[in-house]
């Protein structure tokens, strides 16, 4: 199975988004980095632009002269990407799903994406509660810190699923 693709999936995401009439591959480009620019580092036009390209390749995506609109295949994918793919292992990967499980249509298939962060944070708790017991202070605050983001992404999964 594909490891996770933060780019792949918010921007097939953006595009369910997006009314039919699809997007210019500069606005998504925007739309995106605008967001995420909080996060990580925006991705370069290069980066962007190589993804478009892999994905029309790939029939998820088509690429119209100005516009791109997410094909049937895109649809598929990003739905078995955000529903029984495995999750990313890394908090920012988890930050990064999230975004892209807010930017679902369909209401259903956006609380699914969210629950199972939820449960995937209440895995990681005890994991870390064991971890700590096992290896001593500087684990300990370790773990301390990485609650403290799962905690900010509980917040963040209550607030999308308060939507």
């Amino acid at each position: 199975m594909q490891k996770f693709n933060p780019l792949r999936v918010l921007l097939l995401a953006y595009l369910q988004s997006v009314d039919n009439d699809g997007s210019t591959r500069y606005e998504a480009m925007i739309n995106i980095n605008h967001v995420f620019s909080e996060i990580d580092t925006p991705y370069s036009p290069g980066a962007f632009y190589h993804e478009v390209k892999k994905l029309a390749a790939a029939g998820m995506i088509n690429n119209h002269q100005e516009r791109i609109t997410i094909a049937q295949p895109g649809l598929s994918w990003l739905s078995e990407q955000m529903s029984s793919s495995p999750l990313p292992a890394s908090i920012t990967g988890k930050i990064y799903y999230l975004c892209a499980a807010s930017l679902l249509r369909d209401s259903e298939s956006k609380l699914q994406a969210i629950r199972r962060i939820e449960i995937n944070m209440i895995n990681i708790n005890h994991t870390s509660d064991k971890i700590s017991q096992d290896f001593g202070a500087l684990m300990s605050a370790t773990n301390s810190w990485i609650s403290q983001l799962n905690l900010a992404i509980k917040r963040f999964t209550s607030d999308l699923s308060a939507q």
